[in-house]
């Protein structure tokens, strides 16, 4: 499996159990965006974005920098929610 196939996996299920293994509502798009934007800037960043891809499964196999600069269109270092959101359905496969 290819690092980014890999990394689409990890995003859709992170944040789908409860830490005693009991599965939660899964959250939105809006809401990983937020919680992954620790500074508040509106924008996610290359260390926001390691923090977010570590904490979901398969963290050990995925390459943040290469998932970074893949979701990064526009080339400008940060990541913006419609960014991060056509990034994620790409790389899911849903596009």
């Amino acid at each position: 499996m290819s690092t980014i196939s890999a990394y689409g996996s990890s995003y859709s299920s992170y944040g789908n159990y409860s830490s005693q293994g009991t599965q939660r509502k899964k959250p939105s798009e809006e809401e990983m965006f937020k919680k992954a934007d620790s500074s508040g800037d509106g924008t996610i960043d290359q260390t926001e974005f390691s923090d977010l891809i570590s904490k979901g499964p398969g963290a050990d196999s995925l390459n943040a920098e290469e998932l970074y600069s893949a979701v990064d269109t526009d080339g400008d270092g940060s990541l913006s929610q419609e960014e991060m959101s056509t990034g994620m359905k790409s790389l899911r496969g849903e596009m």
